[in-house]
């Protein structure tokens, strides 16, 4: 549940997490808090766990893999093992000037969902 668009986020944050909690431990979830995010998931998955499982079951030969929370660090994680495996990866942060580890750790640099957009079509144009 983002809550980055809400008239007031934070209070929109708070007003869910009780609620969300409740569901998610009705479902056997956990709740994973970010940037103005709420993620309900499976105890034991996030966005690394699902990316390896991916690459795996469709044998993606290269990744490149955008962020811009703390959820994705994981999946950040998965690139750089793959990378340590021989598989082609690169991470880009989408513009996430609170989440400095991300821009740290990215190869590339855009400005939010747009140049997440504007960097992918140019990676299109150049495909044979």
């Amino acid at each position: 549940m983002h809550t980055r668009r809400a008239g007031d986020p934070q209070a929109a944050f708070e007003a869910l997490r009780a609620p969300l909690a409740e569901l998610a431990g009705r479902h056997g979830l956990i709740v994973e808090p970010g940037r103005m995010v709420l993620e309900l998931r499976p105890p034991g998955m996030d966005k690394g766990v699902a990316l390896l499982d991916h690459v795996r079951r469709t044998g993606a030969g290269s990744v490149v893999y955008a962020g811009d929370d703390l959820g994705d660090l994981p999946a950040y994680g998965a690139v750089e093992k793959l990378r340590a495996d021989g598989v082609p990866g690169v991470l880009v942060c989408s513009g996430s000037d609170e989440v400095t580890e991300l821009r740290e750790r990215a190869d590339v640099v855009v400005d939010g969902p747009r140049g997440v957009v504007a960097l992918l079509r140019a990676l299109a144009s150049r495909l044979p």
